[in-house]
């Protein structure tokens, strides 16, 4: 018989345990699988599809939110020298697809907010930040507003979203492109 442990990491925890051999097989983000991989070696296997992002190359996005009730926060210009918090540099849809996104707009995200707080998971703490003014922007996953919604656990009335790119197809909003979603993946192990 074989046994399998399932382990959960926040994405430093993920590089880290790859590195280390923590685990053979693994369901991530295309980003971190993409950083696994070449780094570690490996091959995906599968892409996760959902009823909301049903195109598994146009899955997985970043929304840039703040509170609806700030009129002073509508555009990335309004951004500068606020305050921002993030999961993790290493978070693909929390802080690589965002940071992506700014410099294609000319702005250097590492300079440009007043702070940037990586507060590690669940990214749902970032919204529950933006939520009681503990922060002013948060870079959370796409559809992550909209799954909390649906859930009671906040109104999506209460948030806007900076840039917002959705379109039809899209059932959650978005404010940077949508890249693959989430692998199932093996290392050589």
């Amino acid at each position: 018989p074989m046994t399998v442990r399932v382990t959960e990491y926040d994405p430093d925890g993920f590089l880290k345990a790859a590195h280390e051999g923590g685990f053979d097989m693994a369901i991530a983000s295309s980003g971190l699988t993409s950083l696994m991989i070449e780094h570690t070696g490996g091959l995906p296997l599968m892409a996760i599809v959902t009823p909301e992002t049903p195109d598994p190359n146009r899955a997985n996005g970043t929304a840039i939110i703040v509170r609806a009730d700030r009129p002073d926060l509508k555009t990335f210009a309004d951004l500068r020298g606020k305050r921002l918090a993030i999961m993790s540099r290493n978070a693909f849809a929390g802080w690589q697809i965002p940071a992506s996104e700014l410099v294609r707009e000319g702005i250097n995200p590492n300079t440009y907010f007043g702070s940037i707080r990586a507060v590690g998971g669940p990214m749902t703490k970032i919204v529950r930040m933006v939520e009681v003014g503990a922060t002013d922007i948060g870079f959370v996953a796409n559809c992550l507003l909209e799954k909390m919604a649906a859930t009671g656990e906040i109104r999506l009335s209460d948030f806007h979203v900076i840039h917002d790119q959705s379109a039809p197809d899209a059932a959650c909003r978005h404010s940077t492109e949508l890249y693959p979603g989430w692998f199932f993946s093996v290392k050589p192990t």
